[in-house]
């Protein structure tokens, strides 16, 4: 018996684990701050939830807009969602200077650039999101195929990355 059949199967359940177990946990986005870099970058992982993060200077009620970069789609306005999209959303805690955008059950196509904007009345402040989905896989080490005897004990080790 090919062990090669046993490790696509083995490959494709951990895939739908850890996709499944993604979906289901809330939170599942890293985020990687560079205070000398102009722009937020956010990691999250396929069919999780991902988190953009948004800050005024003052919890004073302004005019912030979430916007799509690649097709220049508004999302949000204020608090008012502008798409037929249900998985986005806007978060803001009422008095504070939190405006996170949520995207839950993250696609592939999700990945790319997001533009905060802060109308402070004379002008826009804007500030860049750039979100990274990135998809579980196994990999198990070795070149893939294996003989072994019918009844013989194996031991198999897999790595999941991302």
């Amino acid at each position: 018996m090919r062990i090669i059949l046993i490790l696509g199967l083995i490959g494709m359940l951990l895939s739908n684990a850890s996709a499944s177990d993604a979906a289901a946990a809330p939170g599942r986005s890293l985020t990687l701050m560079n205070n000398n870099n102009p722009h937020t970058e956010i990691m999250a992982q396929y069919r999780s939830k991902a988190f953009l993060p948004c800050r005024t200077h003052t919890s004073m009620e302004r005019q912030v807009s979430w916007v799509r970069r690649r097709d220049w789609h508004i999302l949000t306005s204020g608090t008012v969602t502008y798409t037929n999209d249900q998985r986005f959303a806007v978060h803001h805690p009422e008095g504070s200077t939190e405006w996170t955008l949520a995207i839950h059950n993250v696609k592939q196509k999700d990945a790319g650039t997001y533009e905060c904007q802060i109308s402070t009345g004379d002008n826009i402040v804007s500030h860049l999101v750039h979100l990274k989905v990135v998809v579980p896989h196994a990999v198990i080490p070795g070149n893939g195929e294996y003989h072994v005897e019918t009844g013989s004990t194996i031991s198999l080790v897999c790595f999941i990355k991302h």
